[in-house]
């Protein structure tokens, strides 16, 4: 049984750490890498703009460490007083690793619909500034929907994404043996590995069962092809190595740890 594994580094190499010790074979294979934007100075220019009541949206940890390593040190001190919300707990955690006091995150989903229903905003009513820190694309569900609301959004690009180009002939000859589960976080990882293929490449990956995380990737994993689909709750490599396990062995999966997203 093998597993392709469609997450960024090093989170791609830590959940094959992860399998591994689970006797399950994978093949890693990222399909994007992050680079910091070419506007560094826009991040420091927003976190001066942040106020005492502002509400400071972190969609990913990733988003957290471009955030921090582009800002000054006095700038990173004010950041660490704001009122944080992270998407996932994994978000929350990189943000409390920061500094930061005040980090509120959904109780379930790692999603943006999540962000959306939790009590937080009852507190905090429009048109409270939120400043959103993400990369470029991506999430746009929030931005659009807390504009409806009436917040006055202001979207912070903290990174941005790069394909990765492969040789892809390794990958259709796993391909071709078929993969028992792809493991994919995001639409734009499944766009991605498609992206370089044509369309009887495509069909040999999308007749394998693929992870998703949210309504919005379920149509996404729909519209691109895929036939099958796992739901995951969050892009911690701790809960995908237990589902992937259950998913593979159709039992209860053993406790294993390498390390956090």
């Amino acid at each position: 049984m093998t597993v392709l594994i469609t997450r960024p580094q090093p989170q791609a190499d830590e959940l094959s750490a992860l399998l591994k010790q689970a006797h399950i074979d994978t093949l890693v294979w990222p399909v994007i890498e992050f680079q910091p934007t070419n506007e560094p100075t826009d991040i420091n220019h927003a976190v001066e703009a942040l106020k005492d009541n502002d509400i400071a949206l972190f969609i990913s940890p990733r988003a957290v460490e471009f955030t921090w390593a582009a800002l000054s040190t006095p700038l990173q001190k004010k950041l660490e007083e704001a009122a944080c919300i992270a998407v996932g707990s994994g978000t929350a955690l990189a943000l409390k690793n920061k500094g930061c006091k005040q980090v509120t995150c959904p109780e379930s989903n790692a999603s943006s619909e999540s962000v959306l229903v939790m009590p937080f905003w009852q507190n905090h009513p429009a048109p409270c500034p939120v400043f959103i820190f993400k990369g470029q694309g991506g999430r746009e569900l929030l931005e659009n929907e807390l504009d409806n609301r009436g917040y006055n959004v202001r979207v912070v690009n903290t990174y941005r994404r790069v394909p990765i180009v492969h040789d892809i002939a390794p990958l259709l000859s796993a391909a071709e043996k078929k993969f028992d589960l792809i493991i994919s976080t995001s639409c734009e990882l499944l766009e991605a590995l498609l992206a370089p293929l044509n369309h009887g490449q495509c069909h040999l990956l999308t007749q394998c069962p693929v992870t998703v995380m949210s309504q919005r990737m379920l149509d996404c994993a729909k519209d691109l092809g895929f036939l099958t689909t796992l739901p995951i709750h969050t892009a911690e490599n701790q809960h995908l190595a237990r589902v992937i396990q259950e998913f593979v062995y159709g039992r209860p999966a053993k406790e294993t740890s390498i390390g956090r997203d």
